[in-house]
């Protein structure tokens, strides 16, 4: 009897791209650190697959540090696709993702006596314009967001902590994400720009769940929620950051970090994060500092229970 049953086709699959080498080797600083070394779960690469389907916004949900910034890097890295970013603040319109107008530039120009007659000039694609229809946003001013990184043919975009925003920014992106199109009206009515999407991109959009999303916003995303990693997944994203070399101390630091989390939420405040356990891993390694000696408790104090003006050992 044939199985009639679909096979499960991933449109991105993370064990068939690998990201390009980086100039620094791979190792990475800071948060760049984790820009190529994702550690990647069966639902998280399913939740990417969805959206890729269905050509729906990613919304992703976690406690911050949990990484859902750097889920974007990876896949623009691994796809070899542009990758734009905007980090959303509670100043943050929907419109400064579409487009804004460089009112600024305009004034000095006027002051100078060398105001263009074209208004155009002092357009500047937004991060979504140029995710959209890269070939018309080139011909306006720089983006206002990152630059692409790749430029190979499709684009990533980060649209950073969605929840900082007003309440209105949201709702007001759902016809420029569901339609792919808008029209830039801060131009004389005769100049209005219409912009129409000639791609389709990934786009991520990250909650730390400070603030409650519109439902419709809501209802029109894909989401993946990144519950908080436990022991053995902090193991696995020491080794893809740092190799599988000195194991024990990935499980000692990383149940160190379990037992540091607890003592935080019992306390009431935000327990560390999975990129302060890389950096308490980072400076373990770098300054060899691996037993329980004084430079270990100050090291844990410096990185994960920072928040304890007489933090020990838990």
């Amino acid at each position: 009897m044939t199985d009639s049953r679909l096979q499960y086709h991933r449109l991105f699959d993370p064990g068939k791209a690998t990201p390009p080498e980086r100039a620094d080797g791979g190792k990475g600083f800071g948060d760049h650190r984790e820009t190529s070394a994702y550690v990647y779960t069966e639902a998280v690469i399913l939740a990417v697959n969805v959206a890729l389907a269905t050509a729906r916004p990613l919304l992703v949900r976690g406690a911050a540090g949990s990484g859902k910034s750097s889920l974007a890097a990876d896949v623009a890295a691994r796809k070899q696709w542009d990758l734009y970013s905007e980090v959303i603040s509670s100043r943050t319109e929907a419109k400064d993702l579409l487009w804004r107008f460089d009112a600024l530039r305009r004034l000095r120009d006027a002051q100078a006596g060398d105001l263009a007659e074209d208004q155009r000039r002092y357009i500047r694609p937004g991060v979504l314009w140029h995710a959209f229809d890269p070939a018309s946003a080139a011909g306006f001013g720089p983006t206002s967001g990152a630059r692409p990184v790749t430029g190979a043919g499709g684009a990533v975009v980060l649209l950073d902590e969605i929840d900082k925003a007003e309440p209105d920014t949201p709702n007001d992106l759902l016809v420029p994400l569901g339609a792919g199109t808008f029209t830039v009206t801060d131009l004389e009515p005769a100049l209005d720009v219409s912009v129409q999407r000639a791609q389709q991109p990934l786009i991520i959009i990250t909650t730390n769940e400070e603030r409650d999303l519109p439902q419709a916003f809501v209802r029109r995303c894909v989401v993946l929620h990144l519950p908080p990693p436990g022991p053995d997944r902090l193991v696995a994203i020491a080794a893809a950051h740092f190799g599988k070399q000195g194991r024990k101390l990935h499980q000692r630091l990383a149940l160190y970090f379990e037992e540091a989390r607890g003592r935080a939420e019992s306390a009431g405040v935000a327990p560390p994060s999975t990129a302060e356990f890389l950096d308490a891993l980072a400076a373990s390694r770098e300054l060899r500092i691996e037993d329980d000696g004084p430079e270990w408790q100050a090291l844990m104090r410096a990185t994960l229970t920072k928040w304890l003006p007489d933090a020990g050992t838990p």
